[in-house]
């Protein structure tokens, strides 16, 4: 693809000699240093009209991002525009993309014609910054866009720049056979090791689900995941799966049985994972499609039983949007077997951008959880005006805003009549109701006591005089502001 292009430029110069074309990836950098040095005379310019350079700035992103996902995306759009606009895409050492191509149809095979789905060099540009939109900050552009008649001093002085910081390599291809090592690696720990240790809880509330309906909070449910952290740690993993939804979903999928079992284990027991007790909010736990159909579900749910008659759920089962359009025919069957046995649905991995290009409403989910970003808060009033109309769809009462960090996410979910939330500030909040309703809290910590809320086994939770207070299902109301007033112990 690349050699055609590269030799092209290579005719009209009087070194062709000098341009050695390797395979793609191997000595990146010094080829486009070598093609960009070509470039930038003014006779291969001349003759450089129909000829672009497109470069995706990975490097500029924040990590986590760029997500491996991304790459892998970004850079099978940019092959196939390369494919058939005669031109190579070059993977860099600093996660930077650059593709050189034609800018007008090249017929890439002979005789073809661009397939429908084909993305052209005048259309890639945007829909990479839509690829990466969500991790972009705002004001910056990852994508420039180089026609070679006119820019390709700027190719040359970026290509110049590449070669002199001789960044080390971490290959996509050797980035992602790391990733899938350690997701095996994580699969054979998680079907030997006892991990239950690794379980933790975060809590969901209501604000002004008090008893008159106005002030303080009340906790709808507390969810119970594996923390995937402690278990990267446990197998000594550098590469953080958690980042690629993919490879997530495939590891879920592992953790389904562990999780299942120890829940219908801690039945009856009366502790903190116990899905029967009257006297705590509901339990949700993610499940895969799978994990719903799977014998050890029917197990869990025999131990659960019913919800009795115009009773709430015990148990609450989420589902991530991308595991749910994944099969429909086996979604369908999962819903089935939750309605069945009483069980709430609640849709998860819900972003503003799902509700910009969908109606997730329509799937008549108990509660649909809404993924808080900064972003939120910075869209443009035609993009919030179909967010908000979204919202109304779905029903204000079905929304959880989730990963609610900040004061700031509750201050906007709030404004919009959200009133259901989840999150590290939400953590701070029930912290600062039990210290200031618990008649033991003189030698406690705010940092201590919400530690210890989220915690699932006695270890966790050692030092606490109160721990019933840690499951209940209504502590002391606080109003919404109080952890603004204690930030400094958090």
């Amino acid at each position: 693809m690349m050699v055609d292009f590269a030799s092209n430029i290579s005719r009209n110069t009087d070194n062709a000699g000098s341009l050695r074309v390797v395979a793609p990836d191997a000595a990146a950098e010094a080829l486009l240093g070598e093609i960009a040095r070509l470039i930038a005379r003014p006779q291969v310019a001349r003759d450089g009209e129909n000829r672009v350079a497109i470069v995706l700035r990975l490097s500029r992103l924040t990590p986590p991002a760029p997500r491996p996902h991304h790459r892998r995306i970004a850079r099978a759009l940019m092959q196939d525009s390369a494919g058939w606009h005669g031109g190579q895409v070059f993977s860099l050492a600093n996660g930077d993309l650059v593709l050189l191509c034609q800018q007008r149809f090249a017929g890439g095979k002979a005789g073809a014609t661009p397939r429908r789905h084909v993305v052209g060099p005048e259309a890639l540009p945007d829909m990479l910054r839509q690829l990466l939109r969500v991790d972009t900050p705002p004001g910056l552009d990852l994508v420039s866009v180089w026609p070679l008649a006119s820019h390709g001093l700027a190719l040359h002085d970026y290509a110049r720049a590449r070669v002199a910081r001789q960044e080390g390599r971490l290959a996509m291809e050797e980035e992602f056979a790391g990733q899938t090592g350690v997701v095996d690696a994580l699969g054979s720990f998680i079907g030997s090791a006892a991990i239950a240790d690794l379980l933790q809880r975060q809590s969901a509330v209501q604000l002004g689900g008090g008893a008159d309906g106005k002030g303080g909070l009340r906790p709808i449910y507390h969810e119970v995941t594996f923390s995937i952290s402690g278990l990267e740690g446990r197998v000594a993993s550098a590469v953080p799966v958690s980042t690629d939804p993919f490879l997530f979903r495939h590891l879920a999928a592992r953790l389904d049985q562990r999780m299942l079992d120890i829940l219908s284990r801690e039945a009856g027991q009366g502790g903190p994972l116990d899905v029967t007790r009257p006297d705590a909010p509901a339990l949700h736990i993610n499940l895969t499609i799978q994990g719903i159909l799977s014998a050890d579900f029917a197990r869990l749910a025999a131990a659960v039983g019913a919800a009795p008659r115009g009773g709430s759920a015990r148990l609450g089962v989420e589902i991530s949007l991308l595991e749910a359009v994944a099969d429909s025919a086996a979604f369908d069957r999962a819903r089935a077997v939750l309605a069945e046995g009483g069980f709430a649905f609640v849709l998860d991995g819900v972003s503003h951008l799902t509700l910009l290009m969908t109606r997730p409403g329509l799937f008549d989910a108990s509660l649909i959880k809404l993924d808080w970003s900064h972003r939120l808060a910075e869209l443009p009033e035609v993009e919030l005006a179909v967010v908000e109309r979204g919202l109304r769809e779905i029903g204000l009462a079905r929304v959880v805003l989730h990963r609610a960090e900040t004061e700031a996410a509750l201050r906007w979910g709030m404004a919009r009549g959200i009133k259901r939330f989840q999150g590290r500030h939400v953590d701070a909040m029930l912290g600062a109701a039990r210290i200031v309703g618990c008649g033991f809290a003189a030698g406690c910590a705010l940092r201590q006591c919400i530690e210890r809320g989220g915690a699932t086994n006695p270890i966790g939770r050692a030092g606490c005089q109160n721990v019933a207070l840690l499951d209940a299902a209504t502590p002391p109301g606080i109003e919404p502001s109080a952890p603004s007033r204690m930030a400094g112990a958090i």
